[in-house]
């Protein structure tokens, strides 16, 4: 266990090295995900929402911003996998694949590693984010504070299982920009 965690703060490091080389990438961390929530929000506005409605069943019509920022979080979470696992691809063509298999280190930590790593790299500007409007809209109700660390937890391990599925796929794959 002690060689994973190692692993896995050798591999934050690296990547952490690799990703943020200008202040523009901490921009683009919030930027884009700010805008596509901003899109998906808007997206919604056309729709009636109010009392009678069909979505009304499903949320209170006064939180769709809480709904679709969880929504929209749960979104960037497996995207922030699929870009790590589509820079592996391309890491391939540049000798990783070597690196893996000649590097004494166990490969699930290697590629679980990597997943959490690019997870955590990709999401966490937007999180802190989420959590301030939450705030603002007053979201977080007191009753629901046991359930937010285990979705989290949830959330996490779920994700970081689909990216390092999707990261030995696109290692392996011939052409995985198709």
């Amino acid at each position: 266990m002690k060689g994973w965690k190692t692993f896995i703060i050798a591999e934050f490091k690296k990547e952490h090295r690799n990703m943020f080389q200008s202040n523009l990438i901490y921009f683009s961390l919030l930027f884009w995900p700010i805008l596509k929530f901003l899109i998906a929000f808007y997206s919604f506005k056309p729709f009636f929402t109010g009392k009678n409605s069909p979505i009304e069943r499903f949320m209170d019509s006064g939180s769709l911003t809480l709904f679709l920022l969880t929504g929209y979080l749960c979104y960037t979470f497996f995207w922030c996998l699929v870009q790590s696992a589509w820079r592996m691809s391309y890491e391939r063509q540049s000798g990783t694949l070597e690196m893996i298999f000649i590097t004494p280190v166990n490969r699930l930590a290697f590629i679980y590693g990597r997943s959490l790593s690019s997870l955590i790299e990709g999401i966490w500007l937007y999180f802190t984010f989420i959590v301030i409007v939450m705030f603002l809209v007053e979201g977080i109700q007191i009753n629901g504070w046991l359930s937010i660390p285990l979705a989290f937890i949830i959330l996490l391990v779920s994700a970081v299982v689909w990216g390092g599925f999707l990261t030995i796929a696109f290692l392996f794959s011939r052409d995985a920009s198709m």
